[in-house]
């Protein structure tokens, strides 16, 4: 005996499955960069003494006065596109690097690729989850 699939329905129910799996992997990817800010992985040139009073290091992380990691931004543009945002000024000093006005010039820190790297491995879990 035939079954008879309801195009629509599967069509939404599939629809339901991805967007629930995107919201998921989404939301562990805003979590992946706030821990890869805060993680005490990125090289860097000099010691600084932070606004906070502490003396940082090699390797540390990209945390001083909060601000930036407080910038990060999660913008839903429609149901299947988010777009992140970190809009604290020097933000882009950050994941670039920059010279001083002395011409020393300090790395970028990239917190952003490593949180990637498993974004369509987790993705595909997610959507298994659901099926």
């Amino acid at each position: 005996m035939a079954t008879l699939i309801n195009p629509q329905q599967t069509k939404a129910a599939l629809q339901g499955i991805l967007t629930e799996a995107l919201e998921v992997v989404v939301r562990d990817l805003a979590n992946a960069f706030q821990n890869l800010i805060e993680a005490n992985i990125y090289d860097w040139p000099n010691t600084t003494q932070r606004q906070n009073g502490s003396t940082v290091s090699s390797p540390r992380n990209i945390v001083d006065t909060g601000e930036f990691k407080r910038s990060q931004r999660l913008d839903r543009l429609n149901p299947h596109i988010f777009q992140f945002v970190w809009d604290a000024q020097y933000a882009a000093y950050i994941y670039y690097g920059y010279r001083t006005l002395g011409g020393q010039t300090l790395p970028g820190r990239d917190w952003i690729t490593p949180a990637l790297n498993d974004l369509r491995q987790n993705f595909a879990r997610e959507v298994a989850r659901r099926v």
